[in-house]
């Protein structure tokens, strides 16, 4: 069974409602009709700027990547210069080992 649904703004209804649900016979629990209101009338969308979507369906700049040859730490280390501090005395002693051993190990 459906529930039937009664514009809340519209008095006669709800009255003729009333009405029926009295002179009925009461066997079953009643469902109870939902009063709704008119959705308000929303304006339409406006235009979206040209300036936008030309942005949109510009092309992407590349993204910059390693020089040839580079290894992708040092890439990473100059792409954020300046965003991340600097790294630390020890850091930088064991970037240094590393390489060392790196650099051994290859020979």
């Amino acid at each position: 069974m459906t529930v039937r649904s009664i514009p809340a703004d519209d008095i006669v209804a709800q009255a003729e409602y009333l009405r029926q649900a009295i002179a009925a016979p009461f066997l079953t629990p009643r469902r109870l009709p939902r009063l709704t209101r008119p959705r308000p009338k929303t304006a339409p969308l406006p235009e979206p700027e040209p300036g936008l979507l030309a942005l949109l369906d510009a092309a992407l700049p590349t993204a910059p990547g390693p020089r040839p040859g580079e290894r992708v730490e040092d890439f990473l280390l100059r792409f954020y210069t300046g965003v991340i501090a600097p790294p630390s005395p020890l850091a930088r002693r064991r970037r240094e080992l590393r390489r060392a051993r790196e650099a051994a190990a290859g020979a």
